[in-house]
């Protein structure tokens, strides 16, 4: 079982599998200093991409960035690495559980596509 603490978590920063594989390998490696392009090198994505997916981190205060463009895994608090550390646990632990979680969460870009399509009533 997933606990209510990560599920928010998921729900509310961790967007696509590619984000949360992304965050991993920052956890992973906290001492390491990142460029865009390295972690899209590592990750095979596209720098648009994990561009956006930073910009969500950096906000949520998962990541730092300092004067030189790196970024680097840094939380802002003690608990909110320790919400990462369990969300890497239940990653490991029930990887299909947590997938399905993500990809049930409603996608705003999919949904601003499918708005356009929907005609007004007069």
């Amino acid at each position: 079982m997933i606990s209510e603490p990560v599920l928010r978590f998921v729900r509310s920063t961790i967007k696509s599998v590619w984000a949360l594989e992304l965050l991993l390998l920052m956890y992973r490696r906290p001492d390491t200093a990142w460029t865009v392009e390295a972690l899209t090198a590592e990750l095979r994505g596209s720098a648009a991409f994990v561009i956006e997916l930073l910009l969500i981190f950096e906000q949520a205060g998962l990541i730092q960035r300092d004067g030189n463009g790196s970024i680097t895994y840094r939380p802002q608090s003690p608990d909110l690495h320790e919400l990462v550390g369990q969300l890497e646990r239940s990653y490991a632990e029930r990887p299909l559980t947590l997938i399905k979680e993500i990809l049930s969460q409603p996608n705003e870009k999919i949904q601003s596509f499918a708005d356009a399509f929907r005609f007004k009533q007069e």
